[in-house]
């Protein structure tokens, strides 16, 4: 499981971007935290954009970029799907954002969701949300503690899995994932 946050929809005036982009940006610089106006994106040489976003996002410490950044229909977009439907077909449902704050911790993953649900209220409709942690129709901390100490207990239950991999020194390996079938065949026939 992934701690993320998924969200979608659409500005309500697309006349609102700009206060939108002056709140968040007031926003970002009292946190502190990395905040990119969405025609950086567009500029950009690496990935060219063939559309034009309006908007802004954040990037809170340790964490994926939450983003506000918008269509010229006023439709919720982010720069990756924009890149993503330049190689492949994007499926209109598939038009959302996404922020995984896994490696953020619990502090940074509550302050996300209260940004997004303070931008959602005042700017944004037909909005929807999926929280993993369910902080967003909780708001309860200690649901947001207890998806993090369960990501962080799987975590290291793997990680001492593998520490325990003893394979015979003449097998040789081509990928993680064939080491993986060695280890876990014999423990899947045991479930069976």
């Amino acid at each position: 499981m992934a701690i993320k946050i998924e969200y979608r929809g659409k500005i309500k005036d697309i006349k609102l971007v700009n206060s939108l982009i002056d709140e968040v940006d007031e926003i970002g610089k009292i946190l502190g935290w990395k905040v990119k106006m969405a025609q950086e994106y567009s500029s950009r040489k690496k990935y060219k954009l063939y559309i034009d976003l309006f908007g802004i996002s954040l990037t809170p410490p340790k964490s994926e970029s939450v983003y506000f950044t918008f269509l010229q229909d006023g439709t919720l977009m982010t720069p990756t799907t924009i890149l993503l439907d330049q190689v492949e077909e994007v499926l209109e449902e598939e038009y959302q954002a996404s922020t995984k704050t896994q490696f953020a911790g619990p502090d940074i993953h509550v302050a996300v969701v209260k940004l997004i649900k303070y931008v959602a209220k005042k700017y944004l409709e037909n909005f929807e949300v999926k929280d993993a942690t369910e902080y967003w129709t909780s708001e309860e901390p200690e649901a947001v503690e207890s998806a993090f100490e369960k990501v962080i207990l799987n975590t290291e239950m793997v990680e001492a899995a593998v520490r325990k991999i003893r394979l015979p020194k003449e097998v040789f390996i081509q990928s993680f994932s064939d080491a993986m079938d060695m280890v876990l065949n014999p423990k899947w026939e045991d479930l069976k």
